[in-house]
């Protein structure tokens, strides 16, 4: 039995891509934790599975992992394993990964990993019923609005500003916007006939019924939109460089567009949704495809768990 710590950004996109490799470790009869500074919307189902959780770093005074999974995001965090002698290997996202230059350890491609949400609850069930009847007129534009997971900065009171505004002017588009913020809320009103705001959702049921989402290109946010084989515009926050490498990559698949935040207009978020509506049909292909890849790689995980005990049985350093 070997003990495997993973070390992985509080995000549920970076916790979801290690959830099926620790539970496949953890069947395998291994120790499997996450570090309390990886907490997580699926932290609850991790418990369920035996896997339990580590404070960091006082915890390392009696544990010892034999191996580390170490986000590909926090090579900064290698220093510490290198003074206390503890081996490690970087994680890193399938194809939306971004490594740093001249990397110092191992490194394992995970592939994200789908699960399935249904409407449970009347509320989703009247908001599935009133997107179905935007979706009745083929001219109607479903936009998905997910950009509440950033800070309220002035550059996104300017992006709100716009797309109000767009929205009043152009009644094709229907505005569903996910926010949990008031000061967003207090922005949109008086709402347009064809906004409407709601707290977050389940994404997965919600996301497939839609024509193009808005985001800032989380990971989490991003690997939904491949999933329901939805296009997006990203909009990374200014100074955000993994945010920014995330939405190049998904940019350069041919999955959506990215847009700037702060250089925003009437004119270039019109036009930014015309460019995803006239390519949406290329769009949901390469995420089909791209999904398609995920859920191969998914089925050869068991291959990824048996090589990572094998590095920690020849002595990896």
């Amino acid at each position: 039995m070997r003990s495997i710590l993973i070390d992985i950004l509080p995000e549920a996109g970076h916790v979801r891509i290690t959830y099926r490799l620790s539970t496949l470790l953890n069947e395998k009869g291994h120790e499997v934790y996450y570090t309390d500074s990886s907490d997580s919307v699926f932290t609850s189902g991790l418990i369920r599975e035996g896997i339990g959780r580590i404070i960091y770093p006082t915890d390392f005074r009696w544990f010892t992992p034999d191996m580390v999974v170490l986000d590909s995001q926090l090579y900064d965090k290698a220093w510490f394993y290198k003074q206390c002698n503890i081996r490690f290997v970087y994680a890193a996202t399938q194809v939306l990964g971004n490594l740093r230059e001249n990397i110092d350890a191992p490194v394992i491609y995970l592939p994200p990993m789908g699960y399935a949400v249904q409407a449970s609850s009347n509320r989703m069930s009247n908001l599935m019923e009133l997107i179905s009847q935007w979706k009745a007129d083929p001219s109607q534009v479903v936009i998905v609005g997910l950009l509440e997971e950033e800070p309220y900065t002035r550059s996104l009171q300017h992006f709100y500003e716009i797309i109000r505004q767009q929205c009043a002017v152009n009644t094709k588009y229907q505005l569903l916007l996910l926010t949990n913020s008031h000061k967003t809320v207090e922005q949109f009103f008086p709402l347009p006939d064809n906004v409407i705001l709601y707290r977050l959702l389940d994404l997965p049921a919600l996301l497939p019924y839609c024509d193009v989402a808005l985001t800032t290109g989380r990971l989490n946010t991003l690997i939904e939109c491949i999933h329901a084989h939805l296009p997006a515009i990203t909009y990374p926050v200014d100074g955000d460089e993994t945010l920014r490498s995330y939405a190049e990559e998904y940019t350069r698949l041919g999955l959506g567009v990215c847009g700037e935040l702060h250089q925003i207009t009437p004119y270039t978020f019109d036009q930014q949704i015309a460019e995803v509506m006239n390519n949406k049909t290329q769009m949901q292909e390469r995420s089909r495809q791209l999904w398609g890849v995920f859920e191969t790689e998914n089925e050869k995980l068991e291959q990824v768990a048996d090589r990572l005990i094998s590095m920690i049985d020849d002595g990896y350093r």
